[in-house]
């Protein structure tokens, strides 16, 4: 089984790589899969770690058995989380680049720390979620009280307009009532004058009449 084909067994769980074991008979029954040297790599180590245990196919199983093939011939692949041990063992007829090279750091250092990390950041990010959350919900009111205050302004304005108007009408009203109001008076005006005119006439003519009467008698 070459490296391409190890790592297309388990395209499942994200291995980087994959690594075999060979010493001076050949290949010697072992290979590694690499995953990536952080929190999710090794969670994703343990997943497959998991999933041969479930299988009955872990280390356990191995020192027992050690039978790689199924009845029928078919291959039947063991797994496990490597420790030192087992990697020291795989490096054993290595030389140089053909070695694995591995550093060991803690369980503490490179997984609980940063799952700490993780959860505090998530916590921070679901604080900051609910902050903003909550400034949506300000900015929503504050818009809504904004348009309400539009809608009332442009109402009051539309109200002030229609006033503004109705007092002009009012204004031009009075002004035309007056206007009317000064030609009746003067048109009262002239009647009053009119009739006093005629009046008079008509005394002017009785006196023009009477003197006329008293002539006609002295010349009788």
């Amino acid at each position: 089984m070459g490296n391409q084909e190890l790592l297309d067994c388990f395209c499942d769980y994200t291995a980087l790589k994959a690594r075999h074991s060979y010493g001076p008979q050949g290949h010697r029954g072992m290979g590694a899969l690499i995953f990536e040297e952080s929190t999710i790599g090794y969670l994703e180590a343990m997943r497959l770690h998991k999933h041969f245990k479930e299988q009955g196919r872990d280390r356990e199983a191995w020192d027992c058995y050690q039978n790689p093939f199924l009845p029928g011939g078919k291959r039947q692949l063991y797994g496990y989380l490597a420790s030192k041990e087992d990697l020291d063992i795989f490096n054993k007829h290595s030389r140089g680049k053909k070695k694995l090279k591995f550093e060991m750091r803690s369980y503490q250092e490179m997984v609980e720390s940063k799952i700490k990390h993780i959860n505090d950041d998530s916590r921070n990010l679901d604080y900051y979620k609910s902050m903003v959350a909550k400034e949506q919900i300000k900015s929503q009111v504050g818009t809504d009280s904004l348009l309400r205050i539009s809608e009332k302004l442009s109402l009051t304005t539309e109200e002030n307009r229609v006033d503004q108007q109705n007092k002009e009408m009012d204004a031009l009203e009075k002004n035309f009532q007056s206007q009317i109001l000064d030609i009746q008076q003067a048109i009262a005006a002239k009647e009053d004058k009119f009739v006093k005119l005629q009046q008079a006439m008509q005394e002017k003519v009785k006196e023009s009449c009477g003197e006329s009467s008293e002539k006609e008698d002295k010349y009788i």
